[in-house]
């Protein structure tokens, strides 16, 4: 098992979000621990159109809204 390379910047990973720690802790097995890290909605985001895009409200599991981030920014709106 791998883990995300991104780790010590990661706002929701050092619990600097506003989260539910029983779901915290489990988002963060499952994705940012157990290799699943490539599914990371935050990553995504982060790694298509940049990490100042990735905002305080996107968990790694809400891949619809990466999307919407990601369409959103391609057309040039911020």
């Amino acid at each position: 098992m791998t883990t995300c390379s991104r780790l010590e910047k990661c706002p929701f990973y050092r619990n600097q979000l506003i989260i539910d720690m029983g779901v915290g802790d489990f988002l963060k097995k499952e994705f940012c621990l157990s290799g699943n890290h490539a599914n990371c909605a935050r990553l995504l985001v982060a790694s298509t159109v940049g990490s100042e895009y990735v905002d305080d409200t996107l968990f790694p599991n809400n891949i619809e809204k990466a999307n919407q981030i990601i369409a959103k920014v391609k057309q040039g709106k911020k």
